[in-house]
């Protein structure tokens, strides 16, 4: 989670009390039109309308640091029944750390009439977990809803910053807005100036505003619409960054030489090498000669021997983690046996460096968040790092400090993206490599019978390996088992209906060096189709009750997955006793050149009573996950085309009935 979201609790409620509050401030007054608008004037079929968002920022310090404090006031229109039901119950997102206070809200229906909200209206809940993030919602419902109602509501965010000097402020959001204004007053930093950049989109100069304010403000924004396999939400929308630099601000090309000399000088103390680091390294390579197995061995070694402190699988708990003593120099956490991912790879770093490797930091953004532009001259957007490796001519990259991450790997988010090598003589900028479609592969095993009502039963067997299994770690580590189970056969029941799932186990969800095993028992009544003396049987099991990938006929933003993947799938239905298989034809391949191939395949055992389904599905080969959206088309074609070949089904029929 980026720091600037954590904000200790009883800091939060000394800066949330220090603050003069909007408590005393007076409602807006009601313009007549808006109470009589019946559409949004530049988006005429939205449900809704923020007639405005007003956001005033400013920053708060005290002994503990500088907290950011931001005042929302917000007015939205409802047009209709579908707008009461889709922002009547406002949800207030944040962080862990965060606080959000000071709501307060109120409806004016369309006859002017004003209905507040309630002292005792407000209430918390987690609306998202997903490994160490967890974001949490403020929500009320607004009280006196109708069609062609107003409502509007305030609230407080404080956020401690421990990088307040950057700041992000979103303009485009899910509804249509008449105008977005964001007031906030500069920071004093000598020698450094307040600047800001707008992304994807024009955003007029900050004026000088009362009491030493700056404001800007944005109008007629169209709604920003969620679509399926996107790019991230800071590609695409419009926001801007707040940011401070020198007065007289350098080139980019001036920027970066700087930055890499200055990120080399400062880490290169992290990765000393000593006697005990060099005695480790030789120990862990023995006999290898080949560079990419001694790397291996270091990479192997120093993850056995470093217990990782903040591995979310580890048993340890907070109180001990902050217990332990930072590490000053590899050979500390060498010598005690534990630390941060960070020790890990500084570890690794310095064991690199013992064995002969030239050995560097690289800096890269988060693709993620946004992808990287290096004309900005400004180190915010790299916001993660990796251990450089020379080998041959070229650089390869490690992370043995990432939990899920195994050799020669880098997390989905840092794949593809270019990095920073930072060097005493200037930077030097490397793309990293994508993983390929089999790094992160599905397998999915089915073995059923099918009895003579159509009912299918039998095991399954789910293996995940590289992102595939990491994505999966992060969802559904943290969760008891009883939870994880319950998650499992609700995914199986909303793809097969009733389906009744028992005997679910996990295998390996801590052991990262393993593939994640989900297992389970089924009975799915009615998987097969009777239809008079026969029954129509989709073998497509892992596919079956899938939607459509991409259900809209066009598109707005280009198509964005986040790494290459590979299923393969064999499922075995045995069929019940005197039935057999009615022709078994297999669906056509389809292959979409330096993109796609999908394999499907059905056969049939000797004496007729099994059938066997196979399904390969490579995609993102040579890295092609990124689509613009001109080739939307050919994409949903693509994918509508494997939808259909999954639903081919094939006939049964009683082995004595006539032809």
């Amino acid at each position: 989670m980026p720091q600037w979201l954590v904000l200790p609790s009883a800091l939060a409620m000394l800066a949330l009390a220090a603050v003069p509050g909007h408590a005393a401030e007076a409602w807006k007054p009601v313009d007549a039109a808006d109470l009589a608008l019946q559409a949004c004037p530049f988006e005429p079929n939205a449900d809704a309308e923020a007639l405005f968002w007003d956001v005033q920022v400013e920053d708060v310090s005290d002994a503990q640091g500088l907290n950011t404090v931001l005042e929302h006031y917000l007015r939205i229109k409802l047009f209709n029944q579908r707008g009461v039901a889709k922002y009547g119950t406002v949800d207030i997102p944040y962080a862990a750390g965060t606080l959000i206070g000071e709501v307060r809200a109120r409806t004016i229906r369309p006859d002017g009439t004003i209905v507040p909200l309630g002292s005792k209206a407000v209430f918390e809940r987690v609306t998202l977990k997903a490994g160490s993030l967890k974001i949490k919602n403020k929500s009320f419902a607004m009280p006196g809803l109708v069609p062609g109602a107003i409502i509007e509501y305030r609230y407080r965010e404080i956020r401690g910053d421990a990088l307040s000097h950057y700041l992000r402020l979103y303009f485009q959001r899910e509804i249509p807005v008449r105008s977005v204004t964001y007031s906030l007053k500069p920071l004093y930093i000598p020698e450094y100036v307040m600047r800001s950049r707008a992304f994807h989109g024009r955003v007029g100069a900050f004026t000088s505003a009362p009491g030493g304010f700056h404001s800007t403000t944005v109008s007629n924004l169209p709604s920003y619409r969620d679509e399926p396999y996107m790019p991230p939400d800071n590609q695409v929308r419009l926001w801007m960054l707040v940011y401070y630099s020198p007065e007289i601000e350098p080139s980019a090309d001036e920027f970066w030489k700087d930055y890499a000399v200055e990120t080399y000088r400062d880490w290169k103390s992290s990765m000393k090498v000593t006697g005990e680091i060099e005695r480790a390294a030789r120990e862990a390579v023995g006999d290898a000669t080949a560079p990419m197995e001694k790397l291996r061995r270091l990479y192997d070694g120093c993850r056995a021997r470093i217990r990782n402190t903040r591995d979310a699988a580890s048993d340890m708990s907070e109180e001990q983690r902050d217990k332990l003593k930072a590490n000053k120099q590899p050979a500390d956490a060498l010598k005690r046996g534990s630390g941060s991912g960070f020790d890990i790879n500084m570890v690794f770093a310095a064991l690199c460096s013992a064995a002969g490797f030239e050995v560097r930091v690289a800096r890269l953004a988060d693709r993620s968040d946004l992808f990287f532009d290096r004309t900005f001259a400004d180190g915010y957007f790299l916001r993660t790092y990796n251990v450089a490796v020379k080998v041959g001519e070229g650089w390869r990259f490690f992370d043995p400090g990432s939990p899920w991450v195994g050799f020669g790997r880098l997390r989905w988010q840092e794949e593809g993206v270019t990095a920073l090598v930072c060097d005493s003589k200037g930077p030097q900028w490397v793309e990293t490599p994508m993983s390929e479609p089999q790094d992160s592969r599905t397998l999915g095993l089915g073995t059923f019978r099918l009895d003579d009502s159509g009912a299918l039963e039998g095991d399954v067997r789910l293996e995940y390996t590289g992102h595939s299994a990491s994505r999966r770690r992060d969802d559904w580590l943290d969760d008891p088992a009883e939870k994880r189970e319950q998650v499992l056969r609700d995914q199986v029941i909303q793809s097969l209906g009733s389906a009744e799932v028992t005997a679910v186990e996990f295998e390996n969800g801590t052991d990262h060096d393993k593939s994640f095993v989900c297992r389970y028992h089924v009975r799915v009544p009615g998987f097969a189709l009777k239809t008079g003396k026969r029954m129509v049987l989709q073998p497509a099991y892992f596919q079956r009750g899938d939607k459509p990938l991409f259900p809209a006929a066009e598109r707005v933003y280009p198509v964005s997955f986040a790494h290459p993947w590979s299923t393969v799938d064999s499922v075995r239905i045995e069929f019940p006793e005197g039935w057999k298989l009615e022709g078994g034809e297999s669906p056509a391949p389809v292959v979409a050149e330096g993109v796609c191939r999908y394999q499907p395949s059905i056969g049939v055992s000797g004496d007729g009573r099994l059938l066997v389904w196979t399904r390969e599905l490579d995609f993102g080969i040579g890295g092609s996950v990124w689509f613009a959206r001109e080739h939307y088309s050919g994409v949903k074609r693509l994918f509508d085309t494997i939808a259909t070949r999954d639903q081919h089904a094939v006939t049964l029929r009683p082995a004595a009935a006539s032809e």
